[in-house]
């Protein structure tokens, strides 16, 4: 599956659909040689000098999923993990250190409410919003969450074998949904 649009390019590689879309419209060209300029002047100082910056984080943001899937791990309560306040302090934390991208993951970070003004602090910042998700709830969230410059959706084979390994049927709809949406989130 590949989106054809300028902003958007699909990769799938292993069941992992990845949307990369750095160039946003309105953007100029000079803002992205910048941008992309101060990222190599971070590697090379991890790379060559030895510093210490964390390049790339991810976040766990709550516990709760609309899913049960065969192979997670999640303790059995659920909930989120951190109020919004102390999300926005950790962001402000990892931007100040350099960090470049930030993941945010969970069980399924849509279910709070907050993901989009995270999404929006994350990119505010200076870093790379991405997100892992099931696709379980974009459609209705997707204008709250489009300065994503990553999204992870995982298929876990054929409908059948997706929904049942995630536990509940349509949840391979809901994911090819979300693949197909992304486009229009820019």
């Amino acid at each position: 599956m590949h989106c054809k649009s300028v902003h958007c390019k699909s990769v799938v590689h292993g069941g992992l659909m990845a949307y990369p879309a750095r160039m946003r419209p309105g953007r100029s060209k000079a803002s992205a040689l910048f941008e992309a300029v101060s990222a190599a002047g971070r590697a090379a100082r991890v790379r060559f000098a030895g510093e210490r910056i964390p390049l790339a984080a991810r976040i766990q943001v709550t516990r709760r999923c609309p899913l049960s899937c065969a192979y997670c791990k999640l303790p059995a309560e659920h909930g989120d993990l951190m109020d919004t306040g102390t999300i926005f302090r950790i962001l402000s934390e990892l931007a100040h250190a350099g960090c470049m991208r930030l993941s945010i993951s969970g069980g399924e970070p849509l279910l709070r409410e907050d993901v989009g003004r995270i999404v929006e602090a994350c990119a505010d910042l200076g870093m790379a919003p991405e997100m892992n998700t099931s696709g379980w709830g974009l459609e209705e969230r997707i204008g709250e969450v489009g300065r994503l410059e990553l999204l992870k959706l995982s298929l876990d084979g054929p409908e059948e074998i997706h929904d049942a390994v995630r536990g509940r049927a349509g949840s391979y709809r809901a994911a090819v949904r979300a693949a197909r949406g992304r486009g229009r989130m820019r």
